[in-house]
């Protein structure tokens, strides 16, 4: 399956990617929604995962472009913000499902149809001590704009242990 994943968090894209390529599935990215514009005019995709919160314009707004280009595709909107009018206005666009972030792989899987809600879930459905740990290093990297020194002191380790932290 072709899908494109539209999210300016980086991290969440990285971790979507990965359960999405463990079932079988080609993903495309876009972090903007002019980058998402172009690869919806460029390439066909048979699912699309939009954030609603995005720099600049509302992820919602590529829904009318996708029903043009693609109108049988799946379109699933994504957010931590999500409220009853947003997703009233999303479904009369046409979008076909609405997750709330943050979103199980599980619910990712059966919103494109590629798992059923009654299957049990799989150990790839819940991330790792080791996947949430990295995130959240990350975070914290993120939160004090790269610089190692001052995450690690927030985080009561040694410049270095965060640096082979982060290598992993």
């Amino acid at each position: 399956m072709n899908i494109l994943l539209i999210d300016d968090d980086e991290l969440f894209r990285q971790r979507i990617k990965k359960t999405l390529k463990r079932n079988s599935c080609y993903l495309s990215e876009a972090d903007t929604v002019t980058t998402a514009r172009k690869k919806i005019l460029e390439q066909d995709f048979q699912a699309y995962f939009i954030d609603l919160k995005m720099p600049g314009e509302l992820g919602i707004s590529l829904i009318h472009d996708i029903k043009e280009k693609s109108p049988t595709a799946k379109i699933i909107l994504l957010t931590g913000y999500g409220s009853a009018s947003i997703v009233s206005q999303a479904f009369k666009l046409g979008a076909t499902d609405f997750l709330s972030k943050p979103v199980s792989t599980v619910e990712l899987l059966v919103a494109i149809g590629l798992q059923k809600e009654s299957e049990p879930k799989s150990n790839t459905s819940l991330p790792t001590l080791d996947q949430i740990e990295q995130e959240y290093l990350h975070k914290v990297l993120v939160d004090y704009d790269g610089n190692i020194s001052q995450a690690a002191k927030s985080l009561g380790l040694h410049r270095r242990s965060l640096q082979r932290k982060l290598a992993k």
